[in-house]
């Protein structure tokens, strides 16, 4: 007999370990009549619509008899003929009871499904979620297709239509998809985006969502993609905002091609919409093929800065074609955003939101709408370096520190750094970091600094890693060997560091900084950054900008949903 506390009509959709989970715990029942069955599963599809990638089978190791396998088939042969190929078991038994073995009737129903079976006890979720996960990558993520399901969507009876409705109700949906550009394809059959262009390639003095009708949803599209890359982009946020309440952010990054401007984009979003925003957005990996589709579990165990980006966005991802133009894909995109919308307890992205952030990072001014410009064109232009006597070496420092964080007066530091780089020849950047304390906003400064000044800076930068303790200063090697986020900082930087405490107020570690900057002007062939090199870099950014999208350089990524059909049964003695 199979036991349950749902109500017999139950049938639970919800997110578990960034999967959809359609809960079926009474659907074994033996009581169940055939109908009662039939309306079951037919809300199972329409809960996984267009399928289940996995049926799981849920039963107890020992109590199984004929009747119970009889009932089991039954259920399973109303799902599809072809069910057993996408059906694995999954064995329980008490808790702290002794070892088990699965009886025969279980077996027979192990052999049906290709001898795919798991045993829970003494196993962890892990193993669990990557034998699902090798599961339908053998299956090539296949869905579950029921002939019967099908040909009830166009039914006039009452109760079966309102068994096609299950799960269906119209929400109309906000979205913002952001992200470089070159993560998609934009082209007539793109279902999300059509043949719409980047932002950055439209000269607009507003941003206005695109309305399109995706997996039977009334969906409003707002396309930023680049939008990172654009200045003065607050007026037209806070136009957006005014106007639309945004269910979630879609992240677009290429598969397996993660870049610095990837993770830019992302700390810009970060950056301009505040913390709150990462409740909202969810990573959209594309990829052109299966294979490469394929290896999105490798890359997440192997790739700390994924990693770190997925942990950051909550481990909400999805995978689909960089076409767009899966109408599966997209259907779960759906599905995957109004599981969002619930997880948020209904809440969007508003502009109260947003006014917030700015109120906090002190845009606003009494009036909410006068930006203070003043102290980077005041005190920054009019004073951009000091001049100090260090090792018997006279020095110009220029204090630029916390500048990237200064990007929404983004006219005004770009005229401060103009001025700068036009009047002085730069032999170092020295790139300040805590020792042992390495950030986010650590990341966002040197990315900001390759951005603003272009790749070539990289050969002029040295890190400065500070201290409190000399038992810190110790840790500097270990730091280096165990932190792979700081080895590719490193890189990045030729390698080039030196360490000091946190007062800069010891001579011989100045000295020996004075000694490095010195052989790095060396190693330059005794070459500065110019005015020259920023201005060809403008000059770069500028071309760019009004070139073809297929042009511009890739850089986006993919992930995997799966829709698992879990069907929780108990068995016990009669």
């Amino acid at each position: 007999m199979f036991n349950s506390e749902a109500h017999p009509d139950q049938v639970q959709r919800e997110r578990r370990m960034h999967k959809t989970v359609i809960n079926v715990p009474h659907l074994l029942q033996p009581h169940l009549s055939d109908h009662q069955i039939t309306v079951a599963v037919n809300e199972c599809m329409h809960q996984s619509d267009p399928g289940p990638h996995v049926i799981i089978l849920v039963l107890r190791n020992d109590q199984c008899s004929r009747e119970d396998q009889k009932h089991v088939e039954k259920v399973l042969h109303s799902f599809s003929d072809t069910v057993y190929e996408y059906t694995m078991v999954l064995s329980t038994q008490e808790p702290d009871s002794k070892p088990t073995k699965v009886n025969d009737f279980i077996k027979e129903i192990i052999k049906k499904c290709s001898n795919r079976h798991y045993q829970l006890k003494n196993s962890s979720p892990v193993e669990l979620r990557e034998k699902i996960e090798n599961f339908a990558q053998k299956n090539n993520r296949r869905y579950l297709v029921c002939d019967e399901f099908a040909s009830l969507e166009g039914s006039e009876n009452p109760v079966e239509q309102q068994v096609t409705e299950v799960g269906h109700a119209e929400l109309p949906l906000t979205v913002a998809l952001f992200g470089n550009s070159a993560s998609v394809q934009f082209k007539p059959e793109n279902i999300l985006l059509g043949e719409e262009k980047p932002f950055k390639t439209i000269k607009t003095s507003r941003i206005v969502p695109a309305q399109r009708k995706i997996a039977e949803r009334h969906v409003s599209v707002i396309n930023m993609t680049s939008l990172h890359e654009t200045n003065s982009v607050h007026h037209l946020i806070n136009q957006l905002l005014n106007e639309n309440e945004i269910h979630a952010f879609i992240f677009a990054v290429r598969l397996g091609q993660l870049t610095d401007a990837d993770k830019m984009g992302l700390e810009w979003l970060q950056r301009v919409f505040g913390d709150e925003v990462l409740q909202f957005v969810m990573i959209l990996f594309t990829y052109e093929t299966e294979e490469e589709c394929e290896s999105i579990i490798d890359d997440m165990k192997n790739k700390i800065v994924l990693e770190e980006l997925l942990e950051k966005c909550g481990g909400r991802y999805q995978t689909c074609n960089k076409m767009m133009n899966n109408q599966s894909e997209m259907r779960e995109l759906m599905n995957n955003i109004e599981d969002l919308f619930k997880e948020n307890q209904q809440q969007c992205y508003t502009a109260d939101i947003y006014n917030a952030v700015l109120k906090r990072q002190n845009i606003f001014q009494k009036d909410k709408d006068e930006i203070d410009t003043e102290k980077f064109e005041g005190d920054q232009a009019s004073k951009p370096l000091s001049k100090r006597k260090i090792a018997e070496r006279h020095v110009s420092v220029i204090n630029m520190i916390d500048l990237h964080e200064a990007e929404l007066y983004l006219d005004s530091v770009n005229n401060v750094i103009d001025q700068l780089v036009n009047k002085h020849k730069i032999h170092a950047f020295i790139f300040v970091v805590r020792l042992g304390q390495l950030t986010d906003a650590d990341k966002m400064g040197l990315e900001w600094l390759q951005r603003v000044f272009g790749d070539k800076v990289l050969q002029f930068v040295t890190i400065l890693f500070t201290y409190e303790t000399e038992e810190e200063c110790d840790t500097i090697i270990d730091d280096l060997k165990s932190n792979s986020v700081l080895e590719q900082l490193l890189e990045k930087c030729g390698g080039r560091y030196q360490t000091c405490n946190k007062m800069m107020n010891n001579q011989s570690e100045m000295r020996d900084l004075m000694k490095k900057t010195e052989h790095l002007f060396i190693e330059n062939k005794q070459h500065c950054y110019t005015g020259e090199m920023y201005n060809t870099e403008m000059r770069r950014k500028l071309q760019k900008s009004e070139k073809e999208i297929g042009n511009v350089c890739v850089c986006v990524c993919v992930c995997v949903c799966f829709y698992i059909l879990f069907t929780l049964t108990i068995i016990t003695s009669q």
